[in-house]
């Protein structure tokens, strides 16, 4: 791992995120002021993504979030690409109506991005001796699976916990009116 790389990963990640930040919040209510600038003239939008679009020829280069490419012109075309895939996506997601997230996948993804490699650590532990789980794919799933479970449960849980909480209180204020009527 060189310097290079490792700068990139604190400065380039960091400016990614947020770069996302300042999109979003051009979307909350009475701040959408973001007008059209390159989806007025389109074709330019296909030029660059032809422009900065990665070889068709795969190669994970080493890591698949920064692929050090031999070239230096390659790995800037890939992060241009994305750059400009960033804002592709941006303009598409204005013109299409969006509904919420269920707070369940909301929640879950949240879970997901910070604990997947426990989640994958756990299976791969609990499943070394046999032949389930060996493939990235299935130890992927499995742990998306077994998020959604632990998601799922606690939203349960919580309901179940706000219905006593509410039931106790109910039966205190129907105690309380009793007493101020005698």
């Amino acid at each position: 791992m060189s310097l290079a790389f490792v700068l990139y990963i604190f400065l380039g990640f960091n400016k990614f995120f947020q770069l996302g930040f300042v999109l979003t919040l051009a979307r909350l209510p009475g701040s959408d002021e973001a007008s059209p600038v390159v989806s007025k003239y389109w074709p330019l939008v296909v030029v660059l993504r032809v422009v900065t679009v990665p070889s068709t020829n795969w190669s994970i280069a080493g890591n698949l979030t920064y692929p050090y490419f031999p070239r230096m012109l390659d790995r800037v075309n890939y992060v241009l690409g994305a750059i400009v895939l960033m804002f592709v996506f941006d303009r598409a997601g204005r013109y299409i109506s969006c509904e919420p997230l269920p707070t369940v996948l909301a929640t879950t993804t949240l879970l997901l991005y910070l604990l997947h490699p426990v989640l994958m650590a756990f299976i791969l532990s609990i499943f070394s001796n046999g032949s389930w789980f060996r493939e990235a794919n299935q130890v992927w799933l499995g742990s998306l699976v077994l998020c959604l479970a632990l998601v799922w449960s606690a939203g349960a849980i919580k309901q179940v916990v706000s219905r006593r909480r509410s039931k106790k209180e109910q039966e205190a204020s129907s105690s309380e009116d009793e007493d101020s009527e005698t």
